[in-house]
């Protein structure tokens, strides 16, 4: 959803909020290459987290070529990350833009200047692309969508698929077994919430600046961590030691390293009503 807000920014260059943006963190550019800069505010800080997401989702489609720089942009179409690779980019052609590389007519590629600058397999790519009428614009499209718009959706399997591609398996982790529960939907929120630690434990709170004493207020022995808050605390194991999960439970309580691991093996090793249950109980 950041993400949507994000590319906002970069399809309506015009906005109110992308020119405030703009005026403060790139005023020479946009966006994908601005810097999170000095002293920024809490919003800033979140849209920007979202830019790698951006820049490995985003291609130009080719219009007259008169914005799109060669070398560093992803307007490539066959190549499979869009970009020119060149180890050495010949300083009489750093300035280039694609439009240098259309001919006198517009009607087609120079293949004469393209044949000088790229290998064979980069020429090909290129002299496959069908180039639009001259008074067509270049723009930014959202590649894992083929109607070229940012979607949620398409956001989380192209991002899914790229990550798998890149051997980061880790990216799958329990959380298809989280949605799978049947329990309401704002308890799979907060159990995602519980396994990533970012709920406003006492810890959690003084991170952002909030004064609070970071010791347990149902205890006073412990720091209020989700560990402390929700399995280790005498008024946590009160409660598991009332369910009917206690003797499953308190064994894994005293086993288990972290609130992450802890839940990870109950979703995968119980059966989902006992995984419900659990959760429900949380």
């Amino acid at each position: 959803m950041l993400g949507k807000q994000a590319w906002r920014l970069l399809s309506n260059p015009n906005s109110l909020i992308n020119r405030i943006y703009q005026a403060k963190y790139y005023p020479k550019g946009n966006f994908l290459n601005a810097s999170l800069g000095h002293n920024p505010s809490y919003t800033w800080k979140i849209l920007w987290s979202t830019q790698h997401l951006l820049k490995n989702g985003i291609r130009w489609r080719l219009g007259n070529g008169n914005t799109i720089p060669v070398w560093g942009e992803p307007w490539i179409k066959y190549n499979d990350n869009y970009h020119c690779i060149h180890p050495h980019v010949p300083s009489n052609s750093q300035a280039f833009k694609v439009s240098d590389l259309i001919s006198n007519d517009k009607n087609g590629w120079n293949d004469v200047l393209i044949n000088s600058l790229f290998d064979k397999d980069t020429n090909n790519q290129i002299l496959n692309i069908h180039i639009l009428s001259p008074h067509c614009e270049d723009r930014r499209i959202w590649k894992w969508n083929p109607s070229g718009s940012y979607t949620v959706r398409s956001t989380y399997k192209g991002y899914l698929q790229h990550c798998l591609s890149m051997g980061n398996l880790n990216v799958l982790g329990p959380w298809k077994n989280i949605w799978n529960l049947c329990i309401p939907h704002k308890i799979k929120h907060f159990i995602w919430r519980l396994m990533q630690d970012i709920l406003p434990t006492r810890p959690n709170l003084q991170k952002k600046g909030i004064c609070y004493p970071s010791t347990c207020f149902r205890c006073n022995i412990d720091i209020e961590n989700t560990w402390h808050t929700f399995f280790s605390c005498p008024s946590a194991k009160l409660c598991w030691q009332g369910s009917n999960l206690h003797s499953c439970i308190l064994n894994l309580i005293n086993s288990s390293n972290g609130v992450f691991n802890l839940i990870s093996h109950i979703l995968q090793y119980w059966t989902p009503q006992a995984a419900a249950e659990f959760s429900m109980i949380l």
